[in-house]
Order: C-alpha cells, then structure tokens, then sequence
C-alpha cells in the first residue's frame, strides 16, 4: 500500500488558490520588472497577499494562530514553483520572534506585519559569519544614553523595510532591538547576491536606542531563535521543493515540444534520464518535506528529520535546475527565460543560514553520538 500525500480539502484549496494568484502575478515579465526595481518585489503583489491572508497565515498569528505547518509548506511550495521573490519571509520570520519574545507589548507590531501595513526585515548575521548569538554588534552606555555600533550582513529589503529587528550583545547577552533603518547613524549598502534578492551590509554607528528599542528580555534572543529553527529550515525547504517542481515541468514539456532531427528530444535516451532522475529527485524531496511538516505539528523527532530534509531538497533543487538547464541548452541561460530566475533563487536558499553540509553534521551529530 502506498503513502498518502493528499492534502485536506483546505490545503488544497489553499494550493488552488495560491496557484490560481501566483500565476497570475508570476509571470517572465513580473519576474524581470521586480529584478529591475529599486525595491526588488511587486508592493501591489504584496498587499493582495496581505489581503489573501498569507501574510498572517505564515506568521502564525491572530486568526491564523491555528494554522498547521502542511498549510505554511502548502503556501511556501506554491511560492517556488513561481519563483517569487520579497519580504513575506523576513516579515514572517520577524513576526514569529516578536511573538515569542514579547507577544502583548508587540501586539500591534505583529497585526500591523499580518495587515500588510509594516515591512519588518531581520538583521541577524555579520561579515565575518560567525554565529548570529556571537553578534560583535554591542550596545554601549555613553552617559545616560545607549546607543548601537556594528555591522549587519545580508539584511533582506533593508531599505524597502520601515523596521529593522536587530540582534546585538547587551549586557553581555543577544537581545533584540528594533530599529528604523532610516535612524541617525544608519547606512545601508546593497549586496550583490546569486539569487537577485534584495540584501543590504547595514552599518550602525553610535545608534541611539532605549528601553523602549529592546524587544524582550536581556539574553531571551536565544531561546527565540531555537524555537524558530526549525520553522525556517521547513519554510525553506518548501521554498527550494517548488523550484524543483516548477523547474521539472518546464524541462519536461521542452522535451516534449522541441525537436532534433525530426523526433522530440525527449524520445533521446540522454534525456529520458535527465527527465527520470529529476523526477526521483523531486519525488524524494516532496516526502521529505512534508514527512517534517508533519513531524514539526506533532512535536516528535523533528530537529533529525528537518535537517534531513533540508540537506537533500537543497541538493535536489540545484540538481534539478542545472539539469533542466542542460535540457534546455541556450535557451535557459538567458534572462528571456524564466529558468535562470528559478536556478539563481534556488542556488540562494539553498544557503541561506548554512548550507547542506551544515544540515548534514546535525544529522552526523545525532547519528553517531
């Protein structure tokens, strides 16, 4: 007997919906106008996903607080096989820790990320890529005043944010701050990174923040930022699974279309294999994903079972877009196709906070301890 990944009738709904939008709104020309623009994402996009609930439904809070993470995947999913690009993960996230750090004095903060109205990014990473909670960024008392000195690293949509949740060392401990990135003493340079996204190094000289800035608890940044692992690495690797899906058909269908010497490429053995082990990639990764978004709403053996699958579906969508561009020889390394977009993005997720070799010590760690 085989395993069932039917989803429940309001999952699928959600996929049709989601599908029915995205491919409205994810179409070459958005891709290429939303690459060219100064925020690097469609505003209008956004609000209608505001509008939709989306915003809410990842953030995990007000009437979406009991959404399941198979919905979150289901959402995340449909957001790859467009490719689309913007702040709804960093709003996501940022909504998440504010809810776990200090859920009543940032109630309106979360509201105002859920309706859409406030653009709230995340600066958790420095230059030297140590350890977020190793954050050199410090608060310093001048006085009576505190103020922020540091630098942030590949802060997305810095400038396109009205906030910043900051992390930085106070008292000795990693707290958050929020912060303005148009504040005194702010300097924002953008990053020019593989997946086209919107990352800016930010600079904090002599910042002035107050009681008010901090968010929580001296040193509760730690605890926060556990609880919201393994969300991230789910959501990510949802993200890189509809890459992979959308990069397979639109292989498929080439070979299916094009023709070489009077036969469709894909009556060529060569690229029957192609097509076979991108399939078995894809399949494996869709088992994954959602064996640990199932795992993650049950609370049992999740940590093993996220690594694992984050380590393969990133490998599975780097491998499957480099063969759907072999597939597609010239045609798909121009920025007239929609594939390029697909491989940029998936080579940029696929790092972000650690990279498959990462992922795959935790599952040595646990393995062989």
């Amino acid at each position: 007997m085989g395993l069932d990944f039917s989803l429940q009738w309001h999952q699928a709904e959600l996929q049709r919906v989601a599908d029915e939008f995205l491919s409205k709104v994810g179409s070459l020309e958005s891709l290429q106008a939303a690459a060219g623009s100064v925020d690097g994402f469609d505003r209008s996009t956004y609000g209608r996903m505001a509008e939709l609930g989306w915003i809410e439904l990842g953030a995990g809070a007000g009437g979406n607080a009991g959404a399941d993470n198979v919905d979150i995947a289901v959402l995340y999913e449909a957001f790859g096989r467009m490719a689309l690009g913007g702040p709804h993960f960093t709003c996501h996230l940022a909504a998440r820790l504010l809810k776990t750090l200090d859920p009543q004095g940032t109630k309106d903060g979360i509201t105002d990320i859920c309706t859409g109205r406030s653009i709230v990014t995340v600066a958790l990473w420095e230059p030297d890529g140590s350890e977020p909670l190793a954050s050199t960024t410090r608060v310093t008392r001048s006085g009576s005043k505190d103020h922020l000195s540091g630098t942030k690293s590949f802060v997305p949509f810095a400038s396109a944010s009205d906030l910043v949740l900051l992390l930085a060392t106070a008292d000795g401990q990693p707290t958050f701050f929020m912060v303005s990135p148009n504040a005194e003493g702010i300097s924002l340079e953008s990053l020019p990174v593989l997946s086209g996204e919107r990352q800016f190094l930010v600079r904090l000289d002599r910042v002035r923040v107050s009681h008010a800035d901090r968010i929580g608890v001296v040193g509760a940044a730690a605890g926060a930022l556990e609880d919201v692992g393994p969300w991230v690495d789910l959501v990510r690797s949802a993200e890189l699974l509809g890459i992979a899906e959308a990069s397979l058909q639109m292989a498929v269908q080439y070979a299916k279309d094009r023709m070489a010497f009077g036969h469709p490429i894909g009556s060529y053995q060569a690229i029957q294999h192609k097509c076979s082990e991108m399939l078995a990639d894809r399949d494996a990764a869709r088992y994954l994903v959602y064996q640990a978004a199932c795992l993650l709403d049950q609370g049992a053996g999740t940590d093993v079972r996220i690594a694992m699958a984050r380590a393969f579906v990133g490998e599975a969508a780097r491998r499957i877009t480099k063969e759907a561009h072999q597939i597609f020889a010239g045609a798909g390394f121009v920025l007239d196709h929609k594939l390029p977009f697909y491989y940029r993005r998936a080579q940029g997720l696929q790092t972000y906070g650690g990279g498959a070799g990462d992922q795959l010590d935790r599952v040595a760690d646990s393995l062989l301890r």
